[in-house]
């Protein structure tokens, strides 16, 4: 919307929006400043999932952070920092590189873990 009121974009839309669904579709979207709304949201990747109403996202919310709750926290911790290194736009090879480079340590649940799984 920000050219329906001639504002002057910021907060990263224009890197985060080509990001989850491609420049051009970003381009049409920012220059035309069509609304869009839940399922598109959903088929075009801005939404993860559309739902019918309040009751519902609530349910998913809490789904969602259950399952996340559920797993080793050091992990996800992990797996937010690795996803912050994706966003630097480094070539693969040297994401790659910084990847296998990081000790995480404070992972100490994996044996356990494992030891679940069946």
């Amino acid at each position: 919307t920000h050219v329906r009121f001639g504002l002057r974009p910021t907060w990263g839309m224009s890197q985060t929006l080509s990001q989850a669904i491609g420049i051009r579709k970003a381009k049409e979207l920012s220059y035309t400043a069509r609304v869009v709304k839940g399922q598109e949201a959903e088929q075009l990747g801005i939404a993860n999932k559309c739902v019918a109403g309040y009751e519902e996202l609530d349910a998913l919310v809490a789904q969602r952070a259950a399952e996340i709750a559920g797993n080793s926290r050091a992990a996800v911790a992990a797996m937010k920092d690795l996803y912050r290194i994706a966003q630097q736009s480094h070539p693969i090879e040297d994401a790659l590189e910084k990847e296998l480079a990081i000790e995480y340590t404070d992972i100490l649940d994996t044996a356990a873990r494992l030891a679940e799984f069946r």
